[in-house]
């Protein structure tokens, strides 16, 4: 696998973007009668290096690095914390064996889960620097 870097890709600014029309709340009907929706942006038929550009200064941090390093100092956070499983669950609160081990699979799962969450977003961030 080859990483790309962000001079190598390009950009379709969000108003010719025809991805973005279900997004912005448009009617199918509008969709389906659409010329960008079937044709796509009108520089898209002429040579690349006449399409636009994303304009990157390396050393800018974008808003979705900032707000995707917000959510994993955030996620790591609550990661750091070590606590018990007995601090989480109290058994005497469950009527049988069945329930409790039923609710301890689920908080088991849910932070492996926020665990795989982070992986993601940390990977994420990686690509992006």
């Amino acid at each position: 696998m080859r990483l790309t870097t962000r001079e190598q890709w390009n950009h379709c600014p969000g108003v010719e973007n025809p991805a973005d029309l279900g997004s912005r709340g448009v009617t199918a009907t509008t969709i389906q009668n659409s010329s960008l929706w079937r044709q796509g942006p009108e520089w898209l038929s002429r040579i690349p290096e006449e399409w636009p550009s994303m304009n990157v200064e390396p050393t800018a941090e974008s808003q979705v690095e900032i707000e995707a390093s917000r959510c994993v100092n955030t996620l790591l956070a609550v990661e750091k914390k070590k606590c018990s499983i007995a601090s989480i669950i109290d058994v005497n609160a469950y009527s049988s064996c069945t329930k409790l081990l039923r609710v301890t699979a689920y908080v088991y799962r849910f932070a492996r889960n926020l665990k795989l969450k982070v992986k993601k977003v940390k990977a994420a961030l990686a690509l992006l620097r």
